[in-house]
């Protein structure tokens, strides 16, 4: 199965996300602690993440972002849910703006910023599988359409000068 077919399967990475769960706390550890993209290919955790799934560069950066991921949320995109944490825009620009594999570390930091949000894991792998220009747009796409609520006890006008003298 090539990394364009695993990224089509629906729910091929909530399985990963299972798999991720068994490793125990001495495998999470080790992808947690990785310093860097490349170096996840070395870790002994990472293949036996993998089971029998022939490693790729999608499952690699899907491997250095998972444990900074929080719960499957289905139908919650990375960029949805980066918003919903507060995320400051120009922080998911440098991302855009970065090549590999500085894009997946800034990403990484994002996810460790918003202390591991809930998203849907196949929306998240999939863009991994092919993670180019089209999916970083995507992900900043996804980041300014959401919408945030405001908290019920705030007033949108409690910073407007009070003009009664």
């Amino acid at each position: 199965m090539t990394q364009h077919d695993q990224a089509e399967q629906t729910d091929f990475f909530i399985p990963l996300v299972d798999a991720y769960q068994r490793l125990g706390t001495g495998g999470q550890a080790d992808l947690r602690r990785v310093k860097n993209l490349d170096a996840v290919a070395d870790l002994p955790a990472y293949y036996r993440w993998l089971g029998h799934r022939k490693p790729t560069s999608g499952l690699q950066r899907f491997a250095f972002l998972l444990p900074y991921m929080g719960n499957h949320l289905l139908g919650l995109s990375p960029g949805r849910a980066l918003r919903k944490a507060r995320i400051n825009e120009m922080r998911i620009f440098q991302v855009l703006r970065s090549q590999s594999p500085r894009d997946i570390e800034q990403l990484r930091r994002l996810f460790q910023q918003a202390r591991s949000p809930d998203m849907d894991a196949n929306m998240l792998g999939r863009s991994l599988c092919y993670w180019n220009q089209f999916d970083k747009q995507k992900l900043l796409r996804d980041f300014l359409i959401t919408e945030i609520d405001l908290p019920s006890n705030t007033s949108q006008t409690a910073d407007l000068p009070n003009d009664q003298g």
